[in-house]
């Protein structure tokens, strides 16, 4: 597993694009070196064998949360 960088998002253009399946997800925060983290952890979609079985985390801290805030208000025009 690795924590999502969000400065280090780059933006690309593609040319081919799809709607993913929904999947379910939960949530959980922790503090990890006076540092607090909010995970999502994402499961397989109802046609994986191991539904219940995680499929990807991501784990923010306050930092990168407030850069990927900024990025989905630039992205969706939200004021």
């Amino acid at each position: 597993m690795a924590r999502l960088n969000v400065m280090a998002i780059e933006k690309i253009e593609k040319s081919r694009n799809s709607i993913q399946e929904e999947a379910a997800a939960t949530y959980s925060t922790f503090i990890k070196d006076d540092e607090k983290y909010l995970q999502i952890d994402m499961y397989g979609s109802c046609e994986r064998v191991f539904t219940e079985k995680v499929s990807q985390v991501i784990q923010l801290d306050k930092k990168n949360a407030e850069s990927l805030i900024a990025l989905l208000k630039k992205e969706f025009n939200i004021t």
